[in-house]
């Protein structure tokens, strides 16, 4: 099995089976706009973004699939931030199955490496991204 993850503010299906991304992290680096005397997020008070995950599998065997998604905070792999289960059918040989998923808000409680723990029946396999935070004057 093949697998790909892309990050972006919105992932949309087209008509053709295509995906559109809106606003895509192509560097897998989420940059946050603060102002300058905004606290740093921590658990207790993490900051809340909108953001959309697509992953993509090929070489699954034909047949029905379940599997779930954990986001995993830098310092704090034991409590995900966020999950969700998800179904595939395979119904073509060779096909690839994009599974785009939404999370509003996605809490994120720390600066840093995010794990992206995927599970697809037995197998498991893993992504990250980088949240980092940018001061920036109010406007006037």
């Amino acid at each position: 099995m093949r697998f790909l993850f892309y990050l972006a503010d919105h992932f949309d299906t087209l008509s053709s089976g295509k995906q559109l991304a809106v606003g895509l992290y192509s560097d897998l680096v989420v940059v946050l706009n603060t102002l300058p005397e905004a606290p740093p997020p921590t658990p207790e008070s993490p900051f809340a973004t909108d953001m959309s995950m697509l992953l993509s599998f090929s070489e699954l065997p034909l047949g029905t699939h379940e599997g779930e998604v954990q986001v995993l905070p830098p310092g704090l792999e034991h409590r995900p931030v966020a999950e969700m289960k998800f179904k595939c059918d395979v119904t073509q040989p060779d096909a690839a199955i994009n599974i785009p998923l939404l999370f509003r808000p996605l809490l994120l409680p720390a600066i840093g490496m995010y794990k992206v723990r995927v599970r697809i029946g037995p197998d498991e396999m893993s992504a990250e991204f980088e949240v980092r935070v940018r001061a920036v004057a109010s406007p006037s």
